[in-house]
């Protein structure tokens, strides 16, 4: 079957010192939620993919995640939301 890359793909750092540090499991599973989705996973419309990078060079800015190219630092649980509900009203 041929499957349609989605809209929005989501990456995540799964880094030892961003788990550590700042608490990268507990992100990923927030954001996991949200996204109604595990890693690894499109959502049934197809429109969000939720990756799980080795390193994304943001470590002194993490948490932090990238929507397709574009890169979001510094963030909290709340404005990864906000982030993702904007993506999914857009």
């Amino acid at each position: 079957m041929n499957q349609m890359p989605a809209k929005y793909i989501i990456r995540l750092c799964s880094t030892p010192a961003c788990h550590k540090t700042y608490r990268g499991e507990d992100f990923i599973r927030i954001v996991a939620e949200e996204l109604g989705i595990k890693p690894r996973e499109t959502s049934a419309d197809g429109r969000f993919r939720l990756e799980i990078a080795d390193c994304m060079g943001m470590c002194f800015h993490a948490p932090s995640m990238m929507v397709n190219e574009e890169r979001y630092q510094d963030l909290t649980a709340d404005k990864a939301r906000q982030v993702l509900r904007q993506l999914k009203s857009a």
